[in-house]
């Protein structure tokens, strides 16, 4: 092994970057701590060996494109952020530095001959989907479901082999998503399968591998998408909440084997992750990633409602001051 790059016994260990997410409120921490990644985020990218990398949502584009000549791939996690302004149409910087790291991505395959994997939950989906549509603002629906944990509706019966981040899933697996809620699932909006059948931007771009309802069945969204010609995936629900622990209310809470299969999932995706990174070209050196990952964080626990629900997160100073 080459001990100037970071691996472990499966091998070379992928750097991970995972844009982080502007803090508002009491979660801003003094000294211009403004941004944050959740703590099970990183478990999330961490699990099958790869390490998490923060991306500073507001880094100016020529220290955005040198840091990702580092990394092996990228994680668009969830969040409420409004990407682009209903009444004005401006968009949000973290949307303008993910526009660019996702053309980064198909550059670095139409270009240059190699590969970049982008990986996207919840936000992180509805993310990738408004910048195939070309910015379209009003592309996503109300669809709320939050907080609920829902079965898989596969759109065919042999996923496993038309669905690239579903091939490594065993068949038990897979029936087990069909059959018991195991998709978390925290979101408002969603897109409506018949929108995006409409757009032939988003039809061209992606395969849907699952769908969810809304309204008994009289309306469908994707769920699970992947690139047609590019190593891009993305989930609506989130894998990496798989790895909280539930409330003991939940209505799934006793069955013996539902922490089991949750876990699985999670470990499977973390294990796609790496494996579709490994084939970046990319490496950096292990001291330079531990600076990367270390500098300018804080501890901390994120608040969603005080006094209720909180959870372990670091928080990042700001790019620019």
């Amino acid at each position: 092994m080459d001990q100037s790059f970071l691996e472990d016994a499966q091998g070379f260990k992928p750097a991970i970057g995972v844009l982080t997410m502007s803090l508002s409120g009491n979660n801003i921490g003094e000294g211009g701590y403004d941004q944050y990644m959740l703590g099970v985020n990183r478990q999330y990218v961490e699990l099958a060996g790869n390490v998490a990398v923060p991306i500073r949502f507001d880094l100016p584009e020529d220290e955005l494109l040198a840091l990702l000549s580092q990394l092996n791939g990228v994680l668009f996690t969830g969040g409420n952020l409004i990407l682009v302004n209903p009444k004005t149409g401006e968009h949000h910087q973290y949307y303008k530095t993910a526009k660019t790291i996702f053309q980064y991505a198909k550059d670095m395959k139409d270009k240059h001959n190699d590969y970049f994997p982008l990986f996207g939950n919840c936000q992180g989906f509805q993310v990738f989907c408004m910048i195939v549509s070309g910015d379209y603002k009003d592309l996503l629906t109300v669809m709320p479901a939050l907080s609920t944990i829902r079965k898989i509706i596969w759109t065919s019966d042999s996923i496993k082999q038309e669905g690239k981040m579903i091939s490594h899933f065993s068949d038990e697996l897979i029936q087990k998503m069909r059959e018991y809620p195991l998709a978390i699932h925290a979101h408002q909006y969603a897109i409506d399968s018949r929108d995006f059948e409409q757009f032939e931007s988003l039809k061209a771009f992606w395969k849907i591998l699952a769908v969810d309802e809304f309204l008994f069945g009289f309306k469908h969204y994707p769920t699970i998408i992947e690139a047609h010609d590019y190593p891009i995936y993305a989930v609506l629900f989130h894998p990496e909440y798989q790895l909280m622990k539930l409330d003991p209310k939940s209505p799934v809470y006793h069955r013996n084997d539902w922490r089991e299969d949750t876990d699985l999932i999670a470990q499977n995706w973390s294990s796609f992750i790496r494996s579709e990174s490994t084939k970046c070209s990319h490496r950096v050196r292990k001291e330079e990633l531990h600076r990367l990952v270390n500098e300018g964080k804080q501890e901390f626990d994120y608040v969603f409602i005080p006094n209720v629900f909180s959870l372990p997160a670091v928080r990042y100073r700001k790019a620019i001051e």
